[in-house]
């Protein structure tokens, strides 16, 4: 019989093989999107005195710009796509980590349910709509901070199991810092805090146990401060109140999240910008998906008690998705990468419904592998169709095209890649396309007019449409 230590090894390895399978041919993915504004034309990541400077200035997300920094200066895009990947395997190893606090004393020991971390941190790890966080370059904005997040946690909770105060006052704050230097939606992390411990110790809190929690509380009123105080945070705090209502981003989130959650269920369709609009009335629609999401929510605080487990995986899918974006709105509703740290809850509860039918068999082992086996390559598989779209700005905005052909940005982007590949003709018809659909944008517009006037040393910026958010 293997030891545990041998045991958690190969588990780790099998996990490194699957990434590396599912993520072996991103390395041909190219500048996209977001790239162009937040790496090559952003001259803030092009040198350490740009960053220093910038950093002084009032900029944001010092940290994710720092590796921007490190990778654009030394080794080109092979070394974008390494990180990514590296960093997609690390927040895998994290959710195996983590997961496995959930089993050690809460289930039953049969062979399937012994797994459940595993195969959790398999699916994660194999899922295609976490490609736009690996893939596509700046999905590295969800990535990394969720690396510094889960690290937290897992600090957290590990220093307090073995009475390490260092984890739990030094290390675990100091990860909740850079996860904050990276993306400020990191901020909810002592609220994921609670909701681990309420789950998973569902010890009393004891006054020791209350100090824990304070000094993330601490921190994250102090980050709370940074936010309205610093001038680039507060920019962007400005931008998300006054771009929409509080009752207008509700209903939006309800649509988004159910948009995520059928698109992780049946991941087809993946789209790196979903037709996805503010919607402003209580239509009949709406109404159905805000009673869905309503009694998600209920069924996961009613299983807190009584299926830990499953409450924990519900609620934090929910609070992840729901409501952090519904708290900080954006002008682009959501996007896959923003599921990237939620879905350790969707993970966990699939893992949790497969292994349920097999307790008890006594051929169940073999029977959950196998369905297991089948479920993991049909996801891998995706996973590299969906990567294969990043080779090239044409491919991935044709594809686009198809799936939001009434969105104007996604026309006029598939015009910018037509004009790169020197295809003038395309060009003109996919930003007339954008004119069509949007007559009073002035982007496709003055596109459009450069285009005809024959102007021969346009670079990326006037043609590229910068996001509206940062990514």
């Amino acid at each position: 019989m293997l030891g545990d230590r041998a045991h958690y090894g190969i588990e780790v390895g099998l996990l490194g093989l699957a990434v590396v399978l599912a993520y072996a041919n991103s390395f041909i993915g190219v500048f996209q999107f977001d790239d162009y504004y937040a790496i090559v034309d952003n001259p803030t990541v092009h040198s350490f005195p740009a960053w220093w400077a910038d950093l002084l200035r009032g900029g944001i997300r010092p940290l994710l710009k720092l590796t921007y920094l490190i990778n654009y200066t030394s080794d080109g895009l092979f070394g974008f796509h390494l990180f990514n990947v590296a960093l997609h395997l690390g927040n895998t190893v994290l959710v195996y980590l983590l997961s496995r606090l959930f089993v050690s004393t809460k289930l039953e020991p049969s062979p399937p349910q012994r797994f459940l971390p595993f195969l959790t941190a398999l699916v994660f790890a194999v899922h295609p709509m976490q490609a736009e966080a690996v893939t596509y370059i700046t999905g590295r904005s969800s990535s990394l901070m969720s690396f510094f997040y889960l690290g937290s946690l897992l600090c957290f909770q590990r220093g307090r199991i073995a009475n390490r105060w260092l984890l739990t006052y030094l290390a675990g704050p100091l990860l909740f810092l850079l996860a904050f230097a990276t993306k400020e939606t990191s901020i909810s992390l002592p609220v994921a805090l609670l909701l681990f411990d309420v789950t998973v110790q569902r010890a009393p809190f004891t006054l020791r146990r209350v100090l824990d929690h304070l000094v993330y509380w601490v921190l994250a009123s102090a980050f709370m401060l940074v936010a309205i105080t610093h001038p680039g945070y507060r920019r962007l705090l400005v931008q998300s109140i006054s771009s929409t209502t509080f009752y207008d981003a509700l209903l939006t989130q309800i649509h988004g999240v159910c948009y995520l959650l059928f698109h992780a269920v049946i991941p087809i369709s993946l789209n790196i910008d979903p037709d996805l609009s503010v919607i402003r009335t209580l239509s009949f629609p709406v109404t159905v998906e805000m009673v869905f999401i309503v009694g998600v929510l209920i069924c996961g605080l009613a299983a807190l008690w009584r299926h830990p487990h499953l409450g924990f995986g519900i609620l934090w899918f929910l609070f992840h998705t729901f409501v952090v974006y519904t708290l900080a709105a954006r002008t682009d509703v959501i996007n896959e990468r923003h599921l990237y740290l939620g879905s350790w809850g969707l993970c966990l509860l699939f893992a949790m419904a497969l292994v349920r039918p097999f307790r008890g068999w006594q051929t169940g082992s073999k029977m959950f592998w196998l369905s297991a086996c089948c479920i993991v390559l049909l996801l891998t598989g995706t996973t590299i169709a969906r990567n294969r779209v990043y080779a090239s700005e044409i491919l991935l905005w044709q594809d686009t095209v198809k799936k939001s052909p009434g969105k104007a940005r996604v026309h006029n982007n598939l015009g910018y890649a037509y004009y790169l590949s020197g295809d003038r003709k395309k060009a003109r018809e996919a930003f007339v396309k954008a004119l069509q659909l949007n007559p009073g944008w002035v982007v496709s517009r003055n596109n459009l007019i450069l285009l005809d006037a024959g102007i021969q040393s346009l670079t990326p910026s006037p043609l590229h449409v910068p996001p509206p958010s940062s990514p």
